[in-house]
């Protein structure tokens, strides 16, 4: 199935396209449990779909290499998701920056998010593992990518605990939802 190999291609630009896309329109959705970024939704989904779209053609090599173009995009995916969050400043005090009005919220959308993500890689790989060919099977692994996500998600919980952000950020979550 060589002709499958420029179908991954293509599987994997459109959802690098449809990523950039909904960074540039990011909203929070606010239908589940806890407030996410629209983005986390809707990559899920394009994920979800190419699974489907993917699995018609083929359930071997050309979908295992599909959920390696899953894992890059999810680890890029995390590296966005990290560069909205609050850095701490390199002073020698330690003392934070200020934030922007809201920042704090924002902060908590991004670790919901995380959160979300790094939950739903691992069911993926189970989805996955459960329509691959079984000779792929063993060899799908995203650990690497919830690792990555997770670390995220960890650093940022270090980041916020104790601060006041995070608290204020956390409780306007809670009357907000």
């Amino acid at each position: 199935t060589p002709y499958l190999c420029a179908y991954v291609k293509l599987e994997a630009t459109k959802m690098n396209e449809k990523l950039a896309q909904e960074m540039k329109e990011e909203r929070v959705d606010r239908d589940g449990a806890l407030p996410l970024l629209s983005s986390c939704i809707q990559l899920f989904l394009f994920i979800k779909n190419g699974i489907k779209r993917c699995t018609r053609l083929s359930t071997g090599g050309p979908f295992f290499d599909l959920h390696r173009a899953f894992c890059a995009v999810l680890t890029r995916y995390a590296g966005l998701l990290d560069a909205k969050l609050p850095k701490p400043s390199s002073t020698l005090t330690g003392a934070r920056k200020p934030m922007k009005a809201g920042g704090e919220v924002d902060a908590c959308y991004v670790v919901n998010t995380a959160e979300y993500c790094a939950d739903t890689v691992e069911q993926l790989q189970e989805m996955i593992q459960g329509k691959i060919d079984p000779e792929y099977k063993e060899r799908v692994d995203m650990a690497q990518t919830s690792k990555i996500l997770v670390s995220m998600l960890a650093a940022s919980m270090f980041l916020g605990v104790g601060c006041r952000w995070w608290h204020q950020g956390r409780n306007a979550l809670r009357k907000d939802g």
